[in-house]
């Protein structure tokens, strides 16, 4: 818990193995060091008090089966992979309940850029739907194939 402090994200990487190493303590003690979100590849468990905790926690699996005894920290503030993606420190980490995504930190600036046009657009899609538009002629009209 050490590792990650304020406006950070704890990536975790466990290799996708179906037990837990975080939970409702860990929550609290993330909430603590007022860390912004936690990504595990792997399990986690509590999930009432995750959600009350209302710190952002995305993971593989929901499982009650505790990382206690089976799992060991191997490295801190190093590159890790989470589901096949490398993560290293400084890395932009943005999740939420359909999936994450990793943006390397030497690349955020044209992702950001990118994400804004992508942004504008579903805006001016959205509009067009709620104006009545048909979907196939809007898509077409924004490129949006």
């Amino acid at each position: 818990m050490h590792a990650a402090g304020a406006g950070e994200v704890l990536v975790i990487d466990l290799g996708g193995a179906e037990i837990s190493t975080f939970g409702g303590l860990a929550a609290t003690a993330a909430r603590a060091r007022r860390v912004e979100g936690v990504l595990v590849d792997g399990g986690c468990r509590d999930l009432e008090e995750l959600r009350a905790s209302r710190l952002g926690v995305v993971s593989r699996w929901m499982t009650p089966v505790s990382g206690k005894q089976r799992v060991r920290v191997t490295g801190l503030n190093v590159p890790v992979t989470c589901g096949g993606i490398t993560v290293s420190p400084g890395d932009c980490v943005i999740a939420d309940e359909t999936g994450s995504v990793v943006v390397p930190a030497v690349r955020f600036e044209e992702v950001f850029a990118l994400a804004k046009a992508l942004d504008a657009r579903d805006r001016r899609f959205r509009e067009a739907l709620d104006n009545g538009q048909d979907f196939a002629a809007v898509a077409a009209a924004l490129g949006h194939l």
